[in-house]
Order: C-alpha cells, then sequence, then structure tokens
C-alpha cells in the first residue's frame, strides 16, 4: 500500500480530501471485514490505512481552522 504525503495531501482542495475520506473509510471496512473471515494477507495494511485516514483528517482540520 502506497503511503500518502501531507504534502501533497495540502494541496488537494477540502472536496477533494472529503472524497479521500470517504475512500479510505470503505477501505479501512473491507480490511477489517477480510481480516475477521481470516482472507487478510497482511494486517499492516489495516494500520497503514488507519494512519493514512488519519493524515487526510489532520489536513483537513488544518483547512478548516486557516
Amino acid at each position: 500500500m502506497k503511503s500518502l504525503k501531507s504534502s501533497a495531501l495540502r494541496e488537494k482542495s477540502a472536496d477533494e480530501l472529503n472524497t479521500l475520506v470517504a475512500e479510505k473509510n470503505e477501505a479501512l471496512f473491507n480490511l477489517k471485514l477480510r481480516h475477521a473471515a481470516g482472507a487478510l494477507e497482511s494486517p499492516a495494511d489495516i494500520a497503514a490505512t488507519r494512519r493514512d485516514l488519519a493524515r487526510i483528517q489532520g489536513v483537513l482540520t488544518e483547512k478548516r481552522s486557516a
């Protein structure tokens, strides 16, 4: 899984970031579902997705307060 960089996220608009949040939430749900079913190859993907989601939400918070 490719990690997102904060600098690249800061260049995106709030709408694009909201779309990314929705995509990452869906991906996280699917990863958790596959993990529960025992079909997940790399449990580290869950942690990476959670970190990406937190990074995106942090940039969104910065944009709202600016």
